[in-house]
């Protein structure tokens, strides 16, 4: 029997310390049900069939561990199998040495079938399950992180910014004249129109940084190692992008700005306190309005808490 073994190296698919454990735990309790069932180790009951215990380590191999895993056990146990055969121990042992190896094979065979059936729906099940927690966390329409991850994120960006004692600043934007849009133009227009800033506010961002909507025509970009002059320039940064876009209709937005443990310690207080800059952003937008001055101020104004 031929077992085709494939170790992916990606760092997504490495092992956690505690998968290790659970690995090695499993590689010693498979050589001391292997050494019982074929090597007649003293602990083996006469009568029983302790040869179903080995099918219980290598289900407990596929389901916990994955493929690889299940390999490497399967070729531990036909290992410790053949060995045992041909030196005439354990439950297979026949008159002639191949009438035992094909028993050997044969059950080996099926534990195989059966171990990597499992192990591909074990597999399935893990990747559905991790596809199912990003859809929880990722707004439907726009691909970027919803409300739920934007707390997760914060809350981790106030630890690490606690560690290493630096400030981090939370952008919080909102798409100017949007039910404008959607009631002149259609909805299906309106909901480009956000899709089309959030692609411009990812673009905006670094790597680093968190871009998530935070409902309807809102928006907040959390920016690492970065003070209220470095969220200024990502500001200046989406208003040009959004100028330079061709595409119709042009977008406006308003920011407003929070930093880090100047404007708030917690999630809630920090986007409570960019939201707020935002809306004094808003009023004065409204206020030149009303007075008659318009710009390029529309698209680049911000705010602080």
């Amino acid at each position: 029997m031929t077992v085709s073994l494939s170790f992916p190296s990606t760092a997504a698919e490495r092992w956690r310390p505690m998968q290790l454990v659970e690995a090695l735990a499993v590689l010693v309790a498979l050589i001391l049900v292997g050494l019982v069932v074929f090597f007649d180790l003293p602990m083996a009951a006469p009568g029983v069939p302790v040869e179903y215990l080995c099918v219980s380590i290598l289900l407990w191999a596929a389901c916990r561990l994955g493929r690889r895993a299940a390999a490497v056990a399967l070729l531990v146990l036909s290992g410790l199998a053949i060995i045992g055969t041909l030196n005439g121990i354990g439950p297979f042992v026949r008159t002639t040495p191949t009438a035992s190896l094909v028993i050997v094979q044969l059950f080996l065979g099926l534990s195989a079938v059966m171990t990597f059936a499992l192990a591909a729906l074990a597999s399935e099940y893990s990747v559905a399950e991790a596809q199912l927690r990003e859809l929880v966390v990722t707004d439907p329409l726009t691909g970027l992180p919803n409300y739920r991850r934007l707390l997760e994120v914060l809350g981790a960006e106030i630890v690490r910014a606690n560690r290493i004692e630096r400030p981090f600043a939370v952008l919080f934007f909102d798409m100017d004249g949007l039910k404008r849009i959607n009631d002149e133009m259609g909805h299906l227009t309106g909901s480009r129109a956000v899709c089309r800033f959030a692609e411009t506010l990812r673009a905006s961002c670094r790597t680093t940084d968190t871009a998530a909507r935070y409902g309807g025509d809102e928006f907040v970009a959390v920016l690492a190692d970065t003070d209220h002059e470095g969220a200024e320039l990502v500001i200046r940064r989406v208003g040009e992008r959004l100028s330079e876009d061709s595409d119709k209709p042009g977008l406006a937005v308003s920011a407003g700005i929070a930093v880090y443990p100047r404007d708030g310690g917690t999630p809630t207080t920090l986007l409570s306190a960019a939201d707020r800059a935002l809306y004094a952003v808003k009023a004065e937008k409204a206020s030149a309005r009303r007075r008659g001055v318009v710009g390029l101020r529309e698209w680049s104004s911000f705010g602080t808490s």
